[in-house]
């Protein structure tokens, strides 16, 4: 049986997989969220390699209401097979700087 301590260290390493990408406009996705995440990553952190791109186990948007025109676009969750490949996207993310994707600041 799991002790509350342990339950919190595996929700802790549970999340260490985790990216919120935020500011990504609505319906651009085609029904396939890890595919289009993965475009877009290798898009705004560059290389054309998709060799090079980290592997994404699963995405979804918050699940909230779709958000009215001029409100906020829903923020992506993003789940990495290992907490190293998000490291290696948030590394090239904070070298790159500022990201843009099709005119919006990520």
């Amino acid at each position: 049986m799991f002790s509350v301590i342990d339950l919190k260290r595996w929700k802790n390493w549970n999340r260490s997989n985790n990216l919120q990408l935020v500011r990504i406009p609505e319906g651009h996705e085609d029904g396939d969220i890890v595919k289009f995440i993965g475009c877009i990553l290798k898009s705004v952190l560059g290389g054309d390699d998709a060799t090079k791109l980290p592997d994404i186990e699963s995405a979804h948007q918050a699940p909230i209401p779709w958000p009215n025109p001029g409100d906020k676009p829903r923020t992506i969750l993003v789940w990495f097979l290992c907490s190293s490949n998000r490291e290696l996207v948030l590394q090239a993310a904070r070298s790159k700087g500022e990201l843009i994707w099709e005119g919006n600041e990520l």
